[in-house]
């Protein structure tokens, strides 16, 4: 037989019991706390596991994760309250969540028509070939006259 069980062997094992009993338990953890933060915290942190007496949060950057780490105490609290007697520990972790973000157009430098205008002039009196190209382009995204 191969070292990989089969679904069968799982489901009798108590290992699958074990693992969703588990994740209720999580799952409780963070509705309590969900519950009692304040509405702005709510959408930013989660209960992700518990381990022994420590209960883990993820915090979606270091700025709600600062937020929640003075939360600690009031925490713990809540969470021994509804039935979680044995914690003792609360660690915060950060784990930005990838959000798409909209392209942002970008604008180059918008020149007034009379800033444009006085670059050209400029240009129009400059030696030196390359400075007169260089002050043409910067003319030229001015607005038009």
């Amino acid at each position: 037989m191969s070292a990989a069980k089969s679904l069968e062997q799982l489901l009798h094992s108590g290992a699958l019991d074990k693992l969703l009993a588990h994740g209720a338990r999580v799952a409780k953890a963070h509705e309590a706390l969900r519950n009692q933060l304040e509405a702005s915290l709510r959408e930013h942190c989660r209960v992700v596991n518990i381990k022994g007496d420590t209960v883990i949060m993820m915090a979606d950057s270091p700025v709600w994760a600062t937020r929640l780490r003075l939360q600690t105490g009031a925490m713990l609290e809540i969470l021994r309250e509804r039935g979680f007697a044995e914690l003792r520990t609360l660690r915060i972790k950060v784990s930005p969540v990838n959000v798409a973000r909209a392209a942002v157009p970008r604008h180059g430098p918008q020149l007034s028509q009379s800033a444009a205008s006085t670059l050209r002039r400029a240009a129009q009196s400059m030696d030196d070939v390359e400075l007169r190209a260089v002050l043409e382009r910067l003319a030229a995204t001015g607005k038009a006259e």
